[in-house]
């Protein structure tokens, strides 16, 4: 499969991403979106075939502080955001199954469905892990 995503780099709350399945598609559209705006874009590869909880897409978010030395510190209990319907590789027009954003997930009749603010903590993640990945 050819899916990529296309993020810019002045976007937030979900604003400016955009899912293609043709590398091609995503130039035309940087190219004419974008050049000459001075705005930078990502684009990267989509992950077509993720790890899912419960047939749901997520993402990783942990918190990171870095301080004046360099020295790096983890907050150990990040959290998954998950999407509010299943995964449909099928349909890439549908955000709530794509994008893991809680902007875009807030707009979703289904948001809170699956969890409460479509989100689990790593200790809730890794009991999903020891019941379905022995």
């Amino acid at each position: 499969d050819n899916v990529w995503i296309c993020k810019v780099t002045h976007g937030a709350k979900g604003n400016g991403v955009e899912v293609f399945d043709d590398g091609y598609e995503v130039c035309e559209y940087v190219d004419s979106a974008y050049c000459g705006t001075g705005f930078a874009v990502v684009v990267q590869k989509y992950i077509e075939n993720p790890l899912l909880i419960h047939g749901f897409k997520f993402d990783i978010r942990v918190w990171v502080l870095i301080d004046m030395t360099h020295g790096v510190f983890i907050f150990r209990d990040g959290v998954m955001r998950l999407s509010s319907t299943p995964y449909n590789p099928s349909d890439l027009t549908d955000t709530f199954s794509h994008l893991t954003n809680h902007c875009i997930q807030q707009r979703s009749p289904y948001y809170e469905n699956l969890c409460e603010g479509n989100e689990m903590f790593f200790r809730d993640f890794a009991s999903f892990l020891h019941r379905t990945r022995p």
